[in-house]
């Protein structure tokens, strides 16, 4: 699904109307292009804009030492560093969830078990990691890409 197509959802959802990004410039009937990035819905007056938390992307300033199954030693380290007011340049990480999404998604698991088996010759084992490298050719979702631009902007 795309990040369009997810934001007019949740529009339809909340009952919002859309602020008026959408130009059709073929005179085709469809819907072309969006102005900018995001489709933005039009809120009543004195009504707020609640975030959407992010499903694969954590600030530095969300995670601790309790995050690293999902952040790593160093995602979860830099968070610590953070939350203590030490000067550590704005950042993200992409959590795990990510990468077994993705391995779902692509039905890797048992490729992956299957070249990662246990041999004796290093050889082998070069040759199963490009294998496994490879398997990961294809385009992320569009959710994570989105997130991950978001990301990046907000970081500044």
């Amino acid at each position: 699904m795309r990040a369009e197509d997810v934001a007019r959802a949740v529009c339809h959802m909340a009952s919002l109307p859309l602020d008026s990004n959408v130009r059709n410039h073929h005179s085709d009937g469809d819907q072309d292009a969006v102005r900018g990035s995001r489709l933005t819905p039009r809120l009543p007056a004195g009504a707020r804009f609640v975030r959407v938390p992010m499903i694969f992307i954590k600030q530095f300033d969300e995670l601790g030492r309790d995050d690293i199954d999902q952040a790593g030693g160093k995602g979860a380290n830099l968070g610590e560093l953070t939350r203590a007011g030490l000067p550590v340049p704005p950042g993200f990480v992409i959590v795990t969830d990510a990468y077994r999404n993705y391995v779902a998604d692509h039905h890797l698991g048992g490729k992956i078990a299957e070249l990662a088996t246990p041999t004796e010759h290093r050889a082998e084992y070069d040759d199963a990691s490009e294998q496994i490298r490879a398997l990961f050719a294809d385009e992320v979702s569009d959710t994570l890409r989105a997130e991950i631009a978001d990301a990046y902007a907000a970081s500044g």
